[in-house]
């Protein structure tokens, strides 16, 4: 390498912080001499260069400085004094020593001159504006903003041909109108060739020190881009993972969302296809009910047609019932006859006075009051003997003016009646048989006169598909509709009614109208308004679906007893009327003046419905306590009396099914009145039952007459009176034989009463029962 190119090549890799204007050269004297060769060249550096930041490059300046070169404040401008040139990227680091200089060069003390000469318009050029640059790039630190890479001007002029540079590098020179100085000859040269020596092996060291201290910001920052380039991998990395797991989750939540969607519209369309084929099948039992309504209705039409033409044969009938009457009346003397006249009359008392005649009570056994027939002495005790007279007997009867007496039987093991009864009365005793024989032969000869007549009918008999339930049956199946709509439509009981949420009423309009929409069964609410009757389309579901699940649950229990459908729907529908009419009446009301009751109001009159019926309710356990009463009586009265041979066990028999067959709800309820000095039961009068109070009185009288039957103890019953004042408004017994109810009220029902009461066609012969008194030990 020529020594211009070496001195070149030495200013342009010193740094940037050694430029000082304004400094003179007497300083870098002080450099060289304070400059200690014995120091390693790993430790050599400027006190500039030791204080550079490695984190920080140095400032980028114009001019370098070159330890003992001469300045333009000095007066003297030598090559060391000029800029940097671009080719000192290309130069490598390392040094040349002097000893490898062409022999006989000169030192550049000596020869600034010629190498002005032959250099100066090259040097020149390369240290332009552009030698700047290069010493900024070379010593930045690479970072992401300004990462370590050649300027776009940069890269065009090395692209350019060596020609152009050369040009360019000689129009440079002429625009140059600085000169060079000439090398004064006052400046100091006595150290010569070996000083120079000396001074360029310093300026390597120090040339070598910022080498390595760039090479050293060169490598951390090759580090630091390094460091950063792998922060941004794994931060790369991380994003692209997350982004992975992202788009997983996205697509994993869309498929559920979509799946659960498809699930839930084919759960609704299942749901729809569901309740769509319900609604048909309620619309094809609606038909079915509605054509089974109409086939009755047909029926009961025809019924009425044959009603009338049984009407019209009953009416020529009647005329030759009249025919009959007058033969059974002579008979009817002929017994009274013989009961003055009996064949086994009982003994005369002797030595008793005479007496008139006592009055006896009629045929109808007008026993007199319970607390007069108490009146007996210590010992004996009194028992009725009762006679069956038939019906066809029983009218005759009552037309005469003249009933015949009945009078005390007196036991055959008894002692004499005069004794028990009375020294004054004059006892006669009729025979039970001679009676029975007496209507047997009428009776006989009735038959021989009239033509046989068939057996009336009932008007609408009973359907064969419904069973007879028995009571203890019925009261098991009241308590399971109880609980079917505790569990479905949380009532237990009829209070319950009054917080009923009743069903929307456009819904109820709309599905009973155009069959839209359906009756919610989950949440059971009812049609209560005026069309929130059982004949309701929107009841009707719900109590079709309630008779399903009562069937469900109670299987057993109904084909047991062989319950039938019917049957157990009427019980349904008869809880939901009685709660219909609870939850009515705890409606508020228009009062006279035409506005709603207040809630004080409201509440007050639904306190006085329920003292109402806690008192209806205290009625009916009466009447209730009374069923059971008459019945333990005729019970026992059967038991007692089973082995006698002249007994009357049939018809006690007889009035045993009599109150089988009308139940509870057939006994007579009582109103108690207070208005008089001591409290009676003021009877009400059944209308729609058939008059037979005396046959219940008879039941009545025994359980005070025979001291074998109860006990003395307790309270005595009550006096009940039976005026006929006080009409009973309870609805009639169903499914009983015509012959229980009252013809001439039967006669005064339309045809849907008729085929409401449901009248059985059993055959049930009605008997007249007349009491006899006999009194025994």
């Amino acid at each position: 390498m020529p020594v211009p190119d070496f001195f070149a090549q030495t200013a342009m890799d010193f740094a940037h912080d050694d430029v000082d204007n304004s400094t003179g050269s007497e300083m870098y004297a002080t450099a060289r001499s304070t400059f200690d060769s014995s120091e390693d060249e790993e430790t050599y550096g400027t006190p500039r260069a030791q204080s550079i930041s490695s984190s920080y490059p140095p400032p980028s300046t114009s001019r370098h400085h070159v330890p003992g070169s001469f300045q333009e404040s000095s007066g003297f401008l030598t090559p060391m004094s000029v800029r940097a040139t671009i080719d000192d990227a290309s130069i490598s680091e390392d040094n040349v020593t002097m000893s490898g200089a062409l022999s006989g060069q000169s030192t550049p003390r000596a020869c600034d001159d010629e190498m002005h000469e032959r250099e100066s318009s090259e040097v020149r050029h390369y240290l332009r504006g552009d030698s700047t640059r290069v010493l900024q790039h070379r010593t930045r630190e690479p970072t992401s903003e300004h990462p370590l890479v050649l300027r776009e001007d940069e890269d065009e002029d090395m692209d350019k041909p060596e020609q152009d540079i050369v040009e360019g590098r000689r129009r440079a020179d002429r625009d140059n109108t600085r000169a060079v100085r000439q090398r004064q000859d006052h400046e100091p040269a006595s150290r010569g060739l070996r000083g120079e020596v000396a001074y360029w092996k310093e300026v390597s060291r120090y040339r070598q020190g910022q080498t390595k201290e760039l090479k050293k910001q060169y490598a951390e920052a090759v580090n630091r881009w390094q460091v950063i380039q792998q922060q941004n991998d794994l931060t790369i990395g991380k994003l692209q993972e997350q982004t992975s797991q992202l788009m997983e989750f996205m697509t994993s939540t869309r498929t559920a969302a979509d799946s659960e969607l498809r699930n839930q519209f084919q759960a609704e369309e299942v749901r729809i296809a569901a309740q769509h084929e319900e609604i048909q099948a309620a619309k094809s039992k609606l038909m079915a009910k509605q054509m089974e309504q109409d086939r009755i209705t047909a029926d009961l039409d025809a019924r009425e047609a044959l009603l009338r033409e049984r009407e019209a044969t009953i009416e020529r009938d009647r005329a030759a019932v009249e025919n009959h009457q007058a033969t059974v009346s002579r008979l009817l003397q002929q017994a009274r006859a013989e009961s003055v006249h009996p064949r086994n009359a009982a003994p005369t008392l002797p030595a008793q006075p005479p007496a008139p005649p006592r009055s006896v009570s009629g045929t109808r056994a007008t026993l007199g009051r319970p607390d007069q027939l108490r009146s007996n002495k210590a010992g004996t005790s009194t028992r009725m003997f009762l006679t069956a007279i038939p019906e066809s007997m029983d009218d005759v009867s009552e037309s005469d003016d003249d009933p015949p007496r009945s009078v005390p039987r007196t036991a055959t093991t008894s002692r004499p009646m005069a004794k028990a009864i009375g020294d004054d009365v004059e006892v006669h005793t009729l025979t039970v048989n001679q009676l029975v024989e007496a209507i047997r032969q009428s009776l006989r000869k009735e038959a021989e006169l009239s033509p046989r007549r068939p057996r009336r009918r009932s008007a609408t008999p009973v359907s064969d598909s419904e069973p007879e339930v028995d009571r203890e049956t019925r009261i098991e199946l009241l308590r399971r509709v109880r609980e079917l709509y505790k569990k479905h439509c949380q009532i237990e009981t009829d209070k319950d009614w009054h917080g009923h949420q009743e069903a929307d009423r456009s819904a109820v309009e709309t599905y009973n109208t155009s069959g839209e929409g359906f009756p919610s069964i989950i949440n059971i609410c009812f049609d209560m308004r005026t069309s929130g009757s059982a004949v309701s389309p929107w009841n009707c579901v719900i109590f079709e679906h309630l008779l399903d699940t009562f069937k469900a649950d109670n299987a057993t229990f109904i084909s047991d007893h062989n319950i039938n459908d019917r049957y157990i729907n009427a019980l349904i529908e008869d809880k939901f009327s009685r709660g219909r009419q609870t939850w009515r009446g705890g409606q508020p009301k228009l009062k006279s003046t035409g506005a709603l009751e207040t809630a004080e109001e409201c509440e007050a009159r639904v306190l006085l419905a329920d003292e109402k019926l806690k008192e209806r309710a205290r009625a009916d356990q009466r009447r209730r306590n009374k069923f059971e009463r008459r019945h333990a009586t005729v019970k026992k009265v059967i038991a007692l009396h089973l082995g006698d041979p002249e007994s009357d066990v049939a018809v006690w028999r007889f009035l045993e099914k009599v109150l089988d067959l009308l139940g509870p709800d057939g006994m007579s309820s009582e109103d108690t009145c207070d208005d008089l000095p001591e409290t009676v039961f003021r009877v009400k009068v059944l209308e729609w039952r058939r008059p037979m109070d005396d046959h219940m009185k008879i039941i009545d009288n025994q359980r005070v007459l025979d001291r074998d039957l109860f006990s003395r103890q307790g309270s005595r019953p009550g006096k009940r009176l039976r005026d006929g004042m006080v009409k009973s408004t309870r609805d009639p017994v169903r499914r009983l034989p015509q012959q229980l109810y009252n013809p001439d009220w039967l006669k005064a029902q339309n045809v849907q009463q008729i085929h409401t009461l449901a009248v059985s066609s059993e055959k049930f012969d009605w008997i007249r029962v007349v009491a006899t008194l006999a009194h025994t030990m």
